[in-house]
């Protein structure tokens, strides 16, 4: 897995207010507004993010071109209830500015699986699942498999149903023998935990947790206190994505 990471910078004064004025537009002052105003919105986004976003390679799943004009990277927890819905606002916004390179969508594993005390410790075998299923059928695969996963997913009834990753793969067309070999074997956890890792550096606390990269920067998408936006609504990202394009 290729972690060499780059820049650790920057966000442009009148960029970073563009990104802040879109979501000020919307009249998020961020996940707690009544803690926030906009004028610390603005000088959050007038600091330098002291991050590390492991520049886009091989190993990753994107939609898109990876010379795309603005890029959304996503890193995301399978079983995170704010996750499932942002896989839709991104889909959307994937179909609507995907087209001649304007827009592209990199989605990285960052299951909250680690540590003493887990919130969802069955999310990273779920993302070796996906590996699995990207190994046997390709990224087309990858992607279908993804969004039907996420889909599949009642939060209201008890969340992730384990036996359910089989039955989606097998539904799809990827043989059940080889699909549970691979899941069995454990061959992707590694890259899952480097994912893990290498989202950390990048500054995610929690799911999902979005890094925007527009020419040589990279924009974390979060509140004054360093904390994801979590699952911004369409509209917003839709604003920044045609902000940014504006830019260009």
């Amino acid at each position: 897995v290729e972690t060499t990471t780059v820049a650790k910078r920057q966000w442009t004064t009148p960029l970073a207010i563009v990104i802040a004025g879109a979501l000020i537009a919307f009249g998020l002052s961020q996940q707690s507004p009544a803690k926030t105003d906009n004028k610390a919105l603005i000088n959050n986004a007038l600091n330098e993010p002291k991050i590390e976003v492991a520049p886009i390679s091989s190993v990753d799943h994107i939609r898109g071109s990876k010379d795309a004009d603005v890029i959304f990277i996503e890193y995301s927890d399978i079983e995170c209830p704010f996750c499932q819905m942002y896989q839709v606002t991104m889909e959307q916004a994937y179909k609507e500015y995907g087209k001649d390179k304007k827009f592209a969508w990199v989605y990285r594993h960052f299951p909250l699986a680690y540590g003493k005390d887990p919130l969802h410790p069955t999310s990273a075998k779920a993302s070796e699942a996906t590996e699995c299923v990207n190994e046997l059928g390709g990224e087309d695969a990858f992607w279908t498999y993804l969004d039907t996963v996420y889909a599949s997913i009642d939060h209201q009834k008890g969340g992730l149903v384990m036996s359910s990753l089989t039955d989606i793969a097998v539904k799809q067309g990827i043989d059940k023998a080889k699909f549970t070999a691979c899941l069995d074997s454990g061959k992707y956890a590694n890259k899952i935990k480097e994912s893990y890792d290498a989202g950390t550096k990048a500054g995610a606390r929690g799911t999902p947790y979005t890094v925007v990269l527009f020419k040589d920067q990279h924009i974390p998408l979060v509140n004054p206190e360093g904390n994801s936006l979590g699952a911004l609504p369409y509209e917003v990202v839709a604003r920044i994505i045609q902000e940014l394009l504006s830019k260009k």
